[in-house]
């Protein structure tokens, strides 16, 4: 039933986002409203649990909800299909052929590279915490130091979308986090390239959305099913989405919100970025009220739901039960620093040379890039890694090793995507000028 469920969710948010004519382009629309559906998955679920409610009384109510909503929109849905129907396409033959190809190779390279139950995380943390979830009377023995190797105090977005899933099969099957996590990393080059079209830039975003198909960065970690993909695309959604904004639509300034606060429900990293993103975008409009408004009534349910579990389920991180007054001496340390700026060299130029290249590119073509809102987001976070790793209470080179390719990640795809649409829309501007 969570499955018809999911299915009525995305209909139902894609009928929202096209009657607000938040975006033309479909595909951009259905990647939006996937995500959203998930998101209103995991929050649902997780809240079922903590309030105790029974299982089949969550599915009712969580496939009833959309279900009445899409009968009521029955004649949107007609009068959508058939203007989707009879818009004149905006990509050739070749581009679709183009662009089928590239999802084909990475959907190959993912599989290729993946593995049952992925990689240690996945199994050791993510679906191991989801499996504790499946049993609404005892989830809460997941939430104990006797089992901290495991983090039991990560957040639940992941585990719960697949402990949903696995409840309403009644299944533990590997396939279901695989599935989940193929979907995720999919999201990312969709996203991109669907973002791209909203923004009439063909052209360049073929090309990105190329680079996001069969590049290596994507395919690697998607495959480990780990969380660090969803907040990668989590971290990413925000930024798509302000490339869309428009004073008349403040639907879409609290989705800004609710997706960039949904990044604390996935990994504790997100309430890094969170707060960074938060604070720069407050100052981008610093004198629009409305925009502050909107976007704190985004963010309010994520925050809510977060603090909740943080407050009443979550023991203590274990960097913060570990940290002393011995961990601040680390910083007059002056081998620590040197020590972590060679992993970050290492991570950077060499384990992520086509993001290096782009930002160097990008920064020599035009050195304004660096005053985007991106890019100050992203010093600011690699920044404050850079920090955690100095005071650190756990073995410095082990803390480096298992984390760091991790933290680079979550941003990778942001930058890169950052770096296109920075340029494209420079380059439409100038074209747009000429013809003029």
């Amino acid at each position: 039933m969570i499955l018809l469920a999911i299915l009525f969710w995305i209909v139902s948010l894609y009928i929202i986002l096209d009657t607000h004519k938040l975006f033309k382009n479909k595909l951009l629309k259905w990647v939006i409203s996937i995500c959203l559906s998930a998101s209103i998955l995991s929050f649902s679920f997780s809240i079922h649990l903590f309030l105790g409610i029974d299982f089949l009384v969550y599915q009712i109510l969580i496939t009833i909800l959309p279900s009445i909503y899409c009968i009521f929109q029955f004649r949107n849905i007609k009068i959508i299909l058939k203007r989707e129907a009879d818009k004149k396409p905006t990509l050739s033959n070749w581009e679709l052929i183009l662009i089928l190809l590239c999802f084909l190779i990475f959907s190959a390279l993912f599989f290729l590279k993946s593995t049952r139950w992925g990689s240690w995380d996945a199994w050791a943390i993510w679906s191991l915490h989801a499996k504790f979830l499946v049993f609404e009377d005892q989830f809460i023995n997941l939430f104990t130091n006797n089992i901290s190797w495991t983090h039991p105090d990560y957040p639940l977005m992941l585990p719960s979308i697949i402990a949903s899933i696995w409840k309403s099969l009644n299944t533990t099957s590997p396939m279901v986090p695989l599935f989940v996590s193929y979907l995720t990393t999919a999201g990312l080059p969709l996203l991109v390239l669907g973002s791209f079209l909203e923004l009439q830039l063909k052209k360049i975003g073929l090309i990105c959305y190329i680079i996001f198909c069969l590049g290596i960065f994507l395919h690697f970690f998607g495959s480990l099913q780990y969380a660090d993909t969803l907040l990668s695309l989590f971290v990413l959604i925000p930024f798509v989405l302000i490339n869309h904004i428009d004073k008349e639509k403040p639907l879409l300034l609290i989705l800004i919100g609710f997706f960039a606060a949904t990044s604390v429900w996935i990994k504790n990293e997100g309430f890094l970025f969170f707060i960074v993103f938060s604070v720069f975008f407050a100052f981008s409009h610093l004198k629009n009220i409305k925009y502050h408004v909107l976007f704190l009534m985004g963010a309010l349910v994520p925050l809510l739901i977060t603090l909740y579990f943080k407050g009443v389920y979550a023991p203590i991180n274990d960097l913060v039960n570990e940290s002393s007054v011995s961990t601040l001496n680390k910083v007059t340390e002056f081998d620590r620093y040197k020590t972590i700026c060679g992993y970050f060299l290492v991570s950077v130029v060499f384990k992520n040379p086509l993001v290096f290249i782009l930002l160097i590119s990008a920064l020599i073509l035009d050195y304004k890039y660096a005053f985007t809102l991106v890019f100050k987001v992203v010093a600011v976070i690699i920044v404050a890694y850079f920090l955690v790793y100095i005071v650190t209470p756990k073995d410095l080179d082990w803390h480096l090793k298992t984390s760091i390719d991790r933290l680079f990640h979550h941003i990778s795809p942001l930058l890169i995507y950052s770096v296109f649409i920075y340029f494209g829309k420079k380059h439409k501007i100038i074209s747009f000028k000429k013809v003029t």
